[in-house]
């Protein structure tokens, strides 16, 4: 019994026409676009002028910090250096014992 091929028979399909849009409905959708982008465009500009105003505090208030910390850490410990210095002069030499700093 030979084997038959089946064709799929399909009812011819209608092609749609494309809907014709005019040149003032594509003007039309344009200008709601731009106008969209110029809205969000004034936004970011206020937010990002909100966060530069914002981030010159901070950075001012981290620079006084940083000031601040600077100039107490100038006076240090003067016998502890002396005693870490001491420590990593000692370390390395096999000669003379380990002097160990006092914490």
């Amino acid at each position: 019994m030979p084997v038959q091929s089946r064709k799929n028979k399909t009812a011819p399909t209608k092609t749609k026409e494309a809907p014709v849009i005019t040149a003032e409905q594509v003007q039309k959708a344009l200008e709601l676009k731009i106008a969209a982008l110029e809205a969000k465009l004034v936004t970011l500009t206020n937010s990002l002028q909100a966060h530069s105003a914002d981030a010159s505090k901070e950075i001012s208030a981290l620079k006084s910090q940083l000031t601040n910390q600077s100039s107490q850490s100038n006076s240090g410990d003067p016998d502890l250096r002396a005693q870490l210095k001491k420590y990593f002069n000692t370390t390395g030499n096999p000669k003379i014992p380990t002097v160990y700093p006092k914490l």
